[in-house]
């Protein structure tokens, strides 16, 4: 993250420093925990994958994970 964000600094591009509450961090990993505990990953994947979204790293890296069940 510190890579991309001097890159895009470099490019003169204006950074907003974002940060999660500890309550909406908990929120995001019971959701992912709800998602990996009713098998709704490869649904989910079947669907992005369907309507030609193109997945970020990250995304498609959780994504991978959930399909390993």
């Amino acid at each position: 993250m510190e890579i991309a964000k001097k890159a895009l600094k470099d490019e003169g591009y204006q950074i907003v420093e974002v940060t999660f509450a500890p309550e909406d961090y908990r929120e995001g990993r019971d959701l992912l925990v709800g998602m990996v505990g009713s098998g709704a990953g490869p649904g989910l994947i079947k669907d992005l994958e369907g309507s030609g979204e193109d997945l970020t790293l990250g995304v498609w890296t959780n994504l991978f994970l959930l399909k390993q069940g």
